[in-house]
């Protein structure tokens, strides 16, 4: 069933003539006969992302990605020192079998040395595993650290709305403010020092 939102006949000049709005059992608009789709209210409204949710997101999948590639890192550093060693052995072995030989056979040697090389390879990789890894820690404790001055900002903005004095709630506003923004050192308003600074 659709509704005619014309206006009355008896009042006539309120809407130009030949335009015609009607609504739908489903709110779907019609306007001059052009249909304007109704918005589905079963599907919640969402908000474009705002730049710091963008920014934080970015920084989450860096950190993402680049602990992917350190546990990569690890498992193939692990993977050549293995090899390394078992090469190693593999040299070594040829080496006790033909110690007794008087040819002079570089292939013990060459598998040796190849197998410290893939040893050392290897290092190289958990050394540039474990350096990533402490890199990321560093990051985790750096938003640690955010996370938890945001916390306390939003406790004490939450403690100074409770204030009904307006004046004290505007300096304490301010000083949390400066304080959230790291010029709490600076010297206030009046010439008076922080007493922290």
């Amino acid at each position: 069933m659709a509704r005619d939102l014309t206006g009355s006949p008896d009042a006539p000049g309120d809407e130009p003539a030949g335009q015609s709005v009607n609504v739908g059992n489903d709110s779907t608009v019609y306007v001059n006969n052009t249909i304007y789709p109704s918005v589905d209210r079963r599907r919640p409204f969402r908000s474009a992302p705002s730049l710091m949710s963008r920014r934080l997101d970015f920084h989450f999948e860096y950190l993402r990605h680049t602990l992917q590639q350190a546990r990569s890192t690890f498992r193939l550093s692990v993977w050549f020192m293995s090899g390394g060693a078992l090469v190693i052995l593999g040299g070594a072995v040829l080496a006790l079998v033909h110690a007794g030989n008087p040819d002079l056979s570089y292939l013990p040697y060459v598998t040796t040395l190849t197998g410290a090389l893939f040893t050392v390879g290897g290092g190289a990789l958990a050394l540039h595993s474990r350096r990533t890894m402490a890199n990321l820690a560093k990051a985790a404790e750096d938003n640690q650290e955010k996370i938890e001055a945001e916390h306390r900002l939003d406790k004490a903005t939450t403690l100074i709305d409770r204030i009904e004095d307006p004046a004290a709630k505007d300096r304490l506003n301010a000083a949390a403010a400066l304080k959230a923004l790291g010029a709490d050192r600076l010297e206030l308003p009046g010439g008076t020092p922080d007493p922290e600074g």
